[in-house]
């Protein structure tokens, strides 16, 4: 064989590694695209029921903060903040969120049930934590 017979199969042999590296590199391109593809449909996803959560929870949040401001003004007896605040609408807020959430473990009804479980689970423990 001569020389250039030699550099001629020696550049078809590196051809032919750089095209099964080439292949390699787009397989893994292709893959690396399907799994961020997925990534951005899961983040969206996740915005999204982030965002329903977050619009779900603030005429609780709203509420929670009218109703600490009436206690604020019974106990500094302000009187025109009192005249102001609406007690009908305030239990009628209470019963919708209560029937609304009552199937719900994520509402008032399914926190509170929580917060039993937590009780009853803190029953006979003292303050250290130990037993009666």
């Amino acid at each position: 064989m001569d020389p250039q017979g030699v550099v001629l199969m020696a550049l078809e042999v590196a051809l032919e590694a750089k095209r099964e590296e080439t292949g390699r590199m787009e397989a893994s391109l292709r893959a690396d695209f399907v799994a961020f593809v997925d990534k951005v449909k899961n983040r969206s996803m996740l915005l999204t029921v982030k965002q329903d959560l977050i619009a779900k929870e603030a005429p609780k949040a709203k509420f929670v903060e009218d109703f600490m401001v009436f206690i604020e003004a019974i106990e500094n007896g302000h009187l025109h903040i009192l005249n102001n605040f609406d007690e009908k609408t305030m239990i009628n807020t209470v019963s919708t969120m209560m029937n609304s959430d009552a199937g719900n473990i994520g509402g008032l009804v399914g926190e509170y049930e929580q917060c039993g479980a937590m009780v009853d689970a803190t029953k006979g423990t003292n303050s250290v934590g130990n037993g009666p």
